[in-house]
């Protein structure tokens, strides 16, 4: 060791003793004040000590007051440490220890408002996001209840109680359309009773006009003998004049014709109430011709709707299960230009890897009247396909074919075997799509089948990297450059790699945007080239050519379900839910047994605020998914609890725990269920205790992780340890300023704390790098869904 650090060493050592030898001196001190300040308390009073020469009081009154603080400080009571120190602050305006009490001072005052704020929080009564679901419920049950009222009152005439049930209705919900066209309805029929009213009144009038003047009844004699009064009936008490005993009934003068038209037609009522019974009866025969009709349509499926098996190698060889499935997907890819044409979408048909002899039932409950069986015999240089088309209600098919092409023309041949179907199938097709596939094109053989092999990848991307992908759709392009596929490919991969990477990388959108262009240059026209370019449209943020594009793609394959689910995400940013409510829905009915389908399905229900429809959308999502308990411990409990069903959440995250020990995610997850479910302290803060030490565990492999901080900052935030979420989340951004979802984890721990501006502003750097619906409806974020803030943030 230098002789200088050996210095530099000594003088550190003898400043800590002297450090120490002063915290000691004032500790020995204060316990002096302490105790002497008991006795004077405990003692009677006795007269003050005499006052030091003016040259010693002023250091010793100043050392006092500085105990005094310190002691004051240390009990925590800012009322007195504030009252001393401002003496001291007279006395000795330049006291070098003033800053450290003051600093002190600070400290003290901030851990009790930090304290103080607590207590508030925890004692304030919360309304939970499931308490206002509830009484959004509520809300929605008493509207019903009251349309139903008025509807009730207005088919019994009477307008008056009816119409205050509609303005009643009316001031809980003011734009609820179905009570302003009963309000007019009533208002309506109101007016035409009281028409009828008055031209009843009318013709009363008109009659006792013809009938003429009536006569003034004649007096009863004073002098008559029955104490009842005269026997003799007046006009007065009957209202009309009695005949004569001896005449005929006297003849009024004949109305003129036209009045005795218009007498008859004012007799004339509208029989209101029958009006609406009538009318009640056809909308439920309407209604009962329409249930009939899906039930007959279940089982006798539309005309021209086909499912497409999977093409069966004629040589049973695993390795060329990507070639096989490359081609079934190539066959849909073409069908889908048909516009007459139902196509069942990939995922679904590959689901059935192994088709059984159950075919015909795994249509119909697809929705398909025909499916189409093949196989395939892959020869180095040529293909040769075996091809059936059945109809699902015969045992045989009806129409049967055998195809040959070499490797280099199998394209053409996939055009002509998707004629071929159309044909036999009847399906009248416009010239175009007659053109599209009377198409000839050639390939290099090894280029088709990277692509094919890409694709294949893409289908199970959670067991390849990325960069394999980019690996094999790059060989394509090397084996042949003028192969507009091959770019489509590329684009794939790397969207794939934007998506999936919690950096989104513009280095991957570029190289996608440049790829999916190449394509159309070399004269792509099909639904995935417009499909890619809109969604490279859509995370440029330049979403009306996103919508332009998606459109476009749709218009040319209406069966396509990928087109269908972008599109739908979409229209969400454009503010357009009954557009992607409608693509959603098109997408799962196209494609039934692709989970993705059900997923988005159910986050545009979510988003609308159908909550009741997404759980039962999530609900199906779940039986295809692999791992039910994670796919249902996300989107699915939280639509649970907005629904009031806090035990049926805690019960799926609590499988999910006991699957997955080791999920930090999962215990902030049931940790948040719980303290919206009412469960006591205890027990929700032992699981975010169980988060912290996983989150612990995960941080001393990786010190690093943004992820596991950021995570580290909600549960601290859930606990009210707002300190050290501040210092976790801010070690989440300086260590992955980029990650998507430690920008979204941070917009959640603000909104939790109530920090609605500091969360839109990281929100938006979360949606401007990457757009993540399922990320954007967490339950964190509940409470600013109506915001028109957020709302902006969050759509464009």
């Amino acid at each position: 060791m230098a002789p200088d650090e050996r210095a530099d060493e000594k003088e550190l050592e003898r400043q800590r003793l002297l450090e120490e030898i002063r915290k000691r001196a004032e500790e020995a001190e204060l316990k002096r004040i302490e105790e002497e300040e008991k006795k004077q308390f405990d003692s009677t009073p006795s007269p003050p000590p005499p006052r030091p020469a003016p040259s010693t009081y002023g250091t010793q009154k100043i050392f006092e007051l500085r105990a005094g603080i310190s002691v004051a400080l240390n009990n925590r009571n800012v009322e007195k440490a504030t009252a001393l120190m401002s003496e001291l602050a007279t006395l000795s305006p330049e006291d070098p220890m003033l800053g450290e009490l003051r600093s002190r001072l600070r400290d003290v005052q901030q851990r009790q408002a930090e304290a103080e704020e607590k207590r508030l929080v925890e004692s304030k009564p919360k309304e939970d996001a499931g308490q206002k679901a509830a009484k959004r419920e509520s809300l929605k049950k008493k509207i019903a209840q009251l349309l139903e009222k008025a509807n009730s009152l207005y088919q019994q005439e009477k307008y008056e109680k009816a119409l205050a049930s509609v303005d009643e209705l009316l001031g809980l919900d003011r734009e609820n359309d179905e009570a302003m066209e009963l309000r007019k309805s009533i208002e309506k029929a109101q007016g035409l009773a009281a028409r009828i009213r008055q031209e009843e009144a009318k013709r009363k009038a008109e009659e006792a006009a013809v009938s003429g003047p009536e006569e003034e009844p004649k007096p009863a004699p004073k002098d008559s003998g029955d104490v009842w009064g005269s026997k003799e009936v007046t006009k007065r008490d009957t209202e009309f004049d009695l005949p004569p005993e001896t005449e005929g009934p006297p003849l009024p003068p004949r109305p003129r014709v036209l009045d005795r038209v218009v007498a008859k037609a004012s007799r004339i009522r509208i029989p209101v109430k029958g009006i609406i019974t009538v009318a009640v009866v056809v909308a439920g025969a309407i209604a009962g011709y329409l249930i009939v009709e899906s039930i007959r349509t279940a089982v006798f499926p539309p005309k021209y709707s086909l499912l497409i098996f999977p093409a069966e190698s004629v040589i049973p060889d695993a390795s060329l299960d990507y070639f096989t499935e490359g081609l079934t997907e190539e066959l849909i890819n073409r069908l889908v230009l048909l516009a007459d044409l139902r196509v069942v979408g990939p995922v679904s048909s590959l689901y059935y890897s192994n088709p059984s002899a159950q075919t015909s039932q795994s249509a119909r409950s697809l929705g398909a009247s025909s499916f189409f069986r093949w196989s395939v015999r892959k020869m180095p240089e040529s293909v040769q396909i075996t091809v059936a088309l059945h109809d699902t209600t015969s045992h045989s098919p009806f129409w049967v074919s055998q195809f040959q092409s070499s490797m280099r023309e199998l394209p053409t041949l996939l055009n002509e075997i998707s004629r071929s179907i159309a044909e036999n199938m009847g399906i009248e097709m416009s010239r175009d799509e007659v053109a599209s596939l009377a198409l000839k094109s050639s390939v290099a053989p090894s280029a088709y089948e990277a692509v094919l092999r890409a694709r294949y990848i893409l289908r199970r991307a959670v067991r390849h990297s990325p960069e394999e992908l980019v690996q094999v759709a790059t060989l394509a392009i090397q084996a042949d450059s003028s192969y507009s596929d091959a770019y489509l490919a590329l684009c794939n991969a790397h969207l794939h790699a934007f998506e999936n990477g919690n950096v989104a990388s513009r280095i991957n959108l570029d190289r996608a945007s440049r790829a999916v262009l190449k394509a159309l240059s070399l004269g792509s026209r099909d639904p995935e080239a417009y499909r890619l370019w809109g969604l490279v449209e859509q995370y440029q943020h330049n979403y009306a050519k996103a919508v332009d594009l998606l459109e476009q793609a749709v218009s040319l394959a209406p069966s396509d379900a990928e087109s269908q689910r972008r599109l739908s995400t979409v229209y969400l940013i454009r503010r357009r839910s009954g557009d992607a409510l409608k693509a959603a829905e098109r997408a799962a009915s196209d494609d039934p047994r692709n989970i993705d389908s059900y997923t988005n399905l159910g986050l545009v229900n979510q988003m609308r605020g159908d909550y009741q429809t997404a759980a039962k959308t999530y609900e199906e999502g779940a039986k295809l998914a692999p791992d039910r308990s994670a796919y249902s411990s996300t989107h699915y409990a939280d639509v649970l609890v907005y629904l009031q069903q806090h035990e049926r959440a805690s019960q799926i995250l609590n499988d999910r725990i006991a699957r997955a020990r080791h999920s930090y995610v999962d215990h902030y997850r049931l940790a948040r269920i719980y303290q919206l479910a009412g469960k006591s302290m205890q027990q929700w803060q032992d699981v975010c205790r169980k988060a912290k030490a996983l989150i612990a565990e995960r941080l001393s492999e990786r010190p690093n992780d943004g992820i596991a901080l950021s995570y580290l900052a909600l549960v601290h935030t859930l606990m009210g340890e707002f300190r050290d979420a501040t210092l976790s989340i801010n070690g989440a951004l300086e260590s992955s300023p980029d990650n998507v979802e430690v920008l979204y984890n941070a917009a959640r721990m603000h909104v939790r704390r109530g920090e609605k501006e500091q969360a839109l502003e990281y929100l938006k750097k979360a949606v401007d790098r990457q757009y993540r619906l399922a990320s954007i409806l967490d339950l964190d974020f509940y409470i600013l869904r109506e915001d028109p803030e957020y709302l902006s943030t969050i759509t464009r």
